[in-house]
């Protein structure tokens, strides 16, 4: 279980379904915790649709749970429920309503997913996942592939918020010795997030990303390959560049 939300969301959303038991189901948008409770992980691949779960769905005799990636409920009749009263991602995001996602937070459970995801044959795209974790999840080898999902680029931020309450209780039990865990060390992500370098390859990663989320075919497979590819290298030039320099 690492999926989370803030006791307010979840009782907003509960009251919002007993107002209207005839919508079909609910989506939100995530917030991904990487590394540690202090910072998160934003790319390309998240701005482009990853950052939509689905996760609420109206339950009725004859429904049925047939795929899991993504989620997809069908009704009785066949029905796909997101295409009948469906509540988005941009409606729940409206409401302050966010997921609060701990995956890539404790090396074990990293390792152990990744693990799983590289003999997964549904997964194409994780067949590296035990290199990445060692490399990239430990080491902070490439600061701009940094999320999982690394066929894009990704980058980390600080977390300003609030965490929800569940994860303040085991944050504390954590300082406190009660919760036996092993965390990731995190003075290279705190020096990564100073570095002047990094700052600017990441400003500049958030720009591609508009000219990625076009609807414009070419221009998505442009924005891709070029600066997906070649600018990634290039800005973990500048960053150790910078380094060097500070």
């Amino acid at each position: 279980m690492d999926e989370f939300y803030l006791a307010k969301d979840m009782e907003r959303i509960i009251g919002f379904i007993k107002a209207h038991p005839e919508i079909s189901g609910m989506s939100f948008e995530q917030i991904t915790f990487w590394g540690g409770f202090d910072y998160v992980v934003d790319s390309w691949y998240l701005r482009g649709g990853g950052k939509t779960c689905h996760r609420v769905f109206r339950k009725e005799k004859g429904y049925a749970y047939v795929r899991h990636r993504p989620p997809t409920v069908i009704s009785e009749r066949g029905k796909d429920l997101r295409e009948l009263r469906w509540i988005d991602v941009k409606t729940t995001a409206s409401w302050g309503v966010k997921l609060y996602h701990y995956s890539p937070l404790f090396p074990k459970l990293v390792y152990d997913k990744c693990a799983y995801y590289s003999s997964a044959q549904w997964a194409g795209h994780a067949r590296h996942s035990e290199v990445w974790a060692q490399r990239v999840f430990m080491g902070l080898e490439n600061p701009f592939r940094v999320h999982n999902v690394y066929g894009y680029p990704s980058w980390l931020e600080r977390f300003r918020g609030q965490h929800p309450e569940a994860i303040r209780e085991m944050i504390s039990d954590i300082k406190s010795g009660r919760l036996k865990v092993e965390l990731r060390p995190t003075e290279d992500v705190e020096a990564l997030l100073k570095n002047k370098g990094y700052r600017v390859g990441r400003a500049l990663l958030r720009l591609g990303s508009f000219f990625y989320s076009s609807e414009n075919l070419l221009i998505r497979r442009v924005a891709r390959y070029s600066w997906g590819r070649w600018n990634s290298r290039a800005l973990r030039q500048m960053t150790r560049s910078w380094a060097c320099e500070s």
